[in-house]
Order: structure tokens, then sequence, then C-alpha cells
């Protein structure tokens, strides 16, 4: 009997450890950023880098095959722009200096309001969770330096 009650007491203790070690790869899961299963785009236009891009009212253009939210900041700026639209026709051809896509991706256009002269901007592709388990996160695709 006290054989069978130390295998009990053993057993408790290895469900309760079990447990709790879920419950701590819950939280670190909950925690931690989603990122795409595939690499993130590919700035086309301006490519990445670029100098003497218009100062807005233009279509920045990424290589990708699916979705993404994107950011435009300043430098030196906290606030992000507004004003920039989705779906935006890409123009055929893009505008120099483009990068070269890669195979099979597809072009995707997001027209850009009127930004300030002589200013670096950064271009960030925010992606949503894709499974309960993570955040949010962000992934910087380049930047481009207005004329």
């Amino acid at each position: 009997m006290r054989h069978l009650l130390r295998i009990a007491s053993i057993a408790a203790l290895i469900v309760s450890s079990a447990c709790a070690n879920a419950s701590a790869t819950k939280t670190i899961a909950s925690t931690r950023a989603c990122t795409p299963s595939v690499p993130a785009p590919t700035m086309l236009y301006p490519m990445n880098g670029a100098t003497n891009v218009p100062a807005g009212n233009f279509t920045l253009v990424l290589a990708f095959s699916y979705g993404t939210n994107l950011e435009l900041t300043a430098q030196g700026i906290a606030t992000p722009v507004s004003g920039i639209h989705p779906n935006a026709a890409v123009p055929n051809p893009l505008p120099t200096p483009a990068a070269t896509p890669e195979p099979g991706a597809t072009p995707y256009g997001y027209g850009i309001p009127a930004l300030a002269a002589h200013t670096t901007y950064t271009v960030a592709a925010h992606f949503m969770p894709v499974d309960p388990g993570c955040t949010a996160s962000s992934v910087t695709l380049g930047t481009f330096t207005t004329k």
C-alpha cells in the first residue's frame, strides 16, 4: 500500500509539473511575434536605398504574393505618414530606379501622398497574427530619400 501511495504521489508531481510547463509554454507562445512563412516583400519602386524619389504622389510598388499592411515613417518623426492608398495601379513599366522582382512575385501598388522634400522615409510591412499563439510583427522593407 505504501508503495502505491508513493507511485500516486510521484504521478501527481509529474502531472503538476507538466501543467506548469504547459502554462509557461502558452505564455511564451502568446507573446511571440508572428512572422510570415515566406520572405518579406521586396521594394520594387522605389528600390531600397533610392535617392531623388519624387516627394509624393507616386505609386510605391512591392513584390509579394500575400497581404500586408504598409507603414511609411519619416526619419526623426514618430507619426507614420497618413493617406497611403492600398490597391493602387502598378505602373508599367516601373519608374527607375527599380529592383528586379523575384520569379513568381506579384507586384502590388500603394498610392503615396505628398511627402516632405529631402527626407528619408522607412517602409515597414506589418504582419497580422496568423494563429492564436502570436502577436502582430513588423519588418522593415527599406528606405528611400525624396528630392
